[in-house]
């Protein structure tokens, strides 16, 4: 009796979930856009206060399919990235700075990519980059993943001030840490 309920109710809440979506009050001034709806897999999207939007997209076009960066920006859609590598976890400042974590196939090995002013800078290449950020002055941190011993998996925090490369964390083994970034480093 109790699961031919919830069968009900999940069916109702999905017939009524397009509803809920239509009757949404938002805000004034905001806005409910549809920039990458298709089968195919689309990353977190990453926007800053000039309602810029990055994300990643899979590449269905050039082997070995890996995803690519697409920018939104008033009303237009561009791609950022096209080629053989994987191009994930895309964020953005408010200059339009893009930062974001890249894997080789062929090298399998991962970067962490900075593209200013047109230019793009590798940063630092490493095995395992996760949770890239940037802020308004074009830092960046990022998380890297270390194998240690019997399988165990440490995370270190990493920053980038525009010239040089510190591990923020200390090689205690820590999982599952992330960076967060303002504006103050």
């Amino acid at each position: 009796m109790m699961a031919r309920w919830r069968r009900s109710a999940i069916t109702v809440l999905l017939v009524c979930a397009p509803l809920a979506r239509a009757q949404v009050n938002l805000p004034r001034g905001f806005e409910v856009l549809d920039i990458a709806v298709d089968e195919e897999y689309t990353g977190k999207p990453s926007i800053n206060n000039c309602g810029q939007i990055v994300l990643a997209k899979a590449n269905q076009e050039i082997p070995p399919y890996g995803g690519d960066l697409w920018l939104y920006d008033n009303g237009r859609l561009t791609q950022i990235t096209a080629g053989t590598e994987d191009d994930d976890y895309p964020r953005i400042n408010d200059l339009g700075d893009i930062a974001w974590r890249r894997y080789g196939f062929d090298t399998n090995r991962m970067q962490v990519i900075l593209l200013r002013d047109g230019i793009e800078t590798v940063v630092k290449e490493t095995s395992r980059v996760y949770d890239v950020e940037i802020n308004n002055l074009a830092h960046l941190a990022w998380s890297e993943e270390h194998e240690g011993e019997c399988y165990v998996f440490d995370e270190d925090v990493y920053f980038w001030d525009g010239v040089a490369v510190v591990q923020v964390t200390t090689s205690e083994p820590y999982f599952d840490q992330s960076p967060a970034l303002n504006d103050f480093d």
